[in-house]
């Protein structure tokens, strides 16, 4: 392949072609451009037979140096379907932030069965964009094993390294996305209300200026590491996102350490752990919460109050199951935001905090507890057990609004729980105190977080490091909070 503008001239529309660049190639000023041949989309045969782009040879990845343009793009009517592109490098190499918006891959088509593997994107806009036109749809989307570095837009419009819309079907899995962004409208993974079906798993995240993962549409985050970032975690929509009765949610058992001060506007400003908006089901499990250096930091936020009086935002069927907060911040570990109205749809039903452990030893100030609303309709609502609360200094630990200060006995008393106690899980836990620098130290490499980081940039398909897979920290700080 010694032209990358030939590529198409390579395939045929409804085969089973394989298109190779040679590893350790570089083109330059050159990309793939529009996946079509003659108005046709360049489609696989079916799903045992996609159209496949990957290299041969040996050495480095094939490289193609972009200029400010994408390397692969779809903009077609006919449907894209049964695509692979894999362990490709690209690099954007004159895009500066406001010069352009290149992408790996952008598919702005109707499109089913695509699959990205192995390859590394560098400074582009996104990394990759899925947004079809009109009421076009794409479906069964797989991202596996991609790394996503340096995001550099300055367009506060938007700029993710995986952004999705009007998507049905996508898995982001073992994924590396670092430094992506410089606003906070800039995130790791971000899927907006009109997806549906989405899932992040086993990723690990570090450094975005917006929101490590964001899903407005709802779907499962399962077993991220999500480093160093100001917002770690956003999940649902707010009623005006077109969304009325809320999504579902599944989070469970991800790794959220180390909140910085990335995530500057709004309110909380930064170090949050997760958010949660307008849900119809949420199961919230198996998190460990750990390490924030942020300022005004929070834990888990659960909001239903835009158009709470209309009935249009919700928090229904929301379980927290054994989670594992320390040392987080304690600006408030867990703030409920929503109010029942007598004689009016409930915006906050079923919500049941059970066997968590929300630990902030060092702190003096702070709530472990916060409810925005003290109203019966909505106290009621709220059942808590077997939870494990400690904070130092006196006992005023909690808030409800109206009512002011709690003590644990009051929470309790609130909340009809008689289960939970004032217990320092310290004296429990094996290592709670485990860094990711610890971690990597362990595992032979340098014993910092920058260290860390720096090899998971290394990470490739062909090179890959288990050691440096979010399933392996993981495992490591479970271990450290067992008890």
């Amino acid at each position: 392949m010694r032209s990358a503008a030939r590529v198409k001239d390579l395939a045929t529309p409804g085969k089973p072609d394989h298109i190779r660049p040679k590893r350790g190639d570089v083109w330059t000023n050159e990309n793939i451009g529009e996946w079509t041949r003659a108005g046709a989309p360049l489609s696989g045969r079916g799903p045992d037979e996609p159209m496949c782009i990957y290299p041969y040879g040996s050495g480095a990845l094939p490289r193609f140096n972009t200029g400010i343009g994408s390397l692969f793009q779809y903009t077609g009517n006919g449907n894209l379907h049964d695509v692979v592109l894999l362990s490709i490098d690209w690099d954007p190499h004159t895009y500066t932030g406001n010069n352009g918006s290149p992408s790996l891959a952008i598919v702005t088509g109707p499109a089913d069965r695509i699959l990205i593997e192995g390859c590394r994107a560098n400074r582009g806009r996104w990394g990759v964009r899925l947004a079809p036109f009109g009421r076009d749809r794409i479906r069964d989307v797989v991202i596996r094993r991609c790394t996503l570095l340096d995001g550099r837009t300055s367009d506060v419009g938007g700029g993710s390294a995986i952004d999705v819309r009007y998507t049905d079907g996508l898995i982001v899995e073992e994924c590396h996305i670092d430094a992506w962004g410089t606003t906070t409208s800039h995130h790791g993974i971000s899927a907006d209300w009109s997806s549906t079906e989405v899932g992040a798993r086993k990723n690990v995240i570090s450094r975005c200026r917006g929101t490590g993962i964001r899903l407005p549409c709802g779907g499962v985050f399962d077993q991220n590491v999500l480093l160093q970032l100001g917002r770690m975690v956003e999940f649902g929509g707010q009623s005006s996102e077109g969304i009325p009765g809320g999504v579902p949610v599944v989070m469970l058992g991800n790794l959220l350490i180390e909140g910085r001060n990335y995530f500057t506007g709004g309110n909380p400003a930064a170090g949050i752990a997760a958010v949660g908006y307008n849900l119809s089901s949420a199961t919230i499990a198996d998190n460990i919460i750990t390490q924030n250096t942020g300022t005004n930091p929070f834990g888990f936020v659960l909001d239903a109050n835009q158009g709470a009086q209309q009935g249009a935002a919700v928090l229904h069927n929301v379980t927290l199951l054994r989670n594992k907060m320390f040392k987080w911040g304690g600006q408030r570990s867990l703030w409920i935001n929503a109010q029942n109205f007598v004689g009016q749809p409930l915006n906050l039903a079923n919500m049941r905090i059970e066997s968590c452990d929300l630990q902030e030893p060092d702190l003096t100030t702070g709530y472990l507890g916060y409810i925005a609303h003290n109203s019966a309709e909505t106290l009621a609502q709220i059942a808590e057990l077997n939870c494990r609360l400690f904070r130092g200094g006196s006992d005023n630990a909690f808030h409800i609004v109206n009512l002011g200060d709690r003590t644990l006995a009051q929470w309790k008393s609130a909340l009809g729980d008689t289960t939970s106690a004032a217990t320092d899980c310290r004296s429990i836990w094996p290592t709670e105190a485990l860094t990711i620098g610890d971690y990597h130290g362990s595992v032979g490499g340098t014993a910092t977080t920058q260290g860390f980081i720096d090899a998971c940039r290394l990470q490739t398909r062909d090179a890959w490091d288990v050691d440096l897979t979010a399933a392996e920290v993981l495992s490591d700080f479970v271990a450290a909070f067992a008890g």
